[in-house]
């Protein structure tokens, strides 16, 4: 599970679906998250958070500026690769931040990654969990 420091900025909601914005690696994410009252307790502007995510639920790419359908993004040098021969094991890095991304060793080969190669980091805001 990768953990990040971010810190609230504010959030929205609509019904019972609530999306919080967060300050994390000088950007800011997108988060969305179920609706409730303990949920919003912990919604203060400034309030210091760790945003979590699965290893898996990172999509990789060698441009950051192509266009997706997902908000979230790190753009991270490549400090390792643990081949697997279905699976690849990615640490990555973005300043003082260390996010590990679990791909498909069939992709690891297209895009050719080796340490020290840019990288983009992609993660759905539905993805992310929020901790205080």
């Amino acid at each position: 599970m990768n953990k990040l420091n971010a810190t609230i900025v504010d959030y929205q909601q609509e019904d019972h679906l609530l999306q919080v914005r967060v300050s994390l690696a000088h950007t800011i994410w997108h988060v969305l998250l179920i609706d409730s009252a303990s949920a919003r307790k912990l919604l203060e502007p400034g309030r210091e958070v760790h945003v979590l995510f699965k290893e898996s639920a990172i999509a990789l790419s060698k441009d950051e500026h192509i266009e997706m359908g997902i908000q979230n993004k790190l753009t991270c040098k490549t400090r390792q690769v643990n081949r697997g021969e279905l699976l690849c094991q990615i640490i990555l890095e973005q300043e003082s931040h260390a996010i590990t991304a679990i791909v498909p060793t069939a992709m690891v080969d297209a895009f050719r990654i080796v340490p020290g190669q840019r990288l983009t980091a992609w993660i759905r805001a539905n993805e992310l969990i929020l901790e205080s």
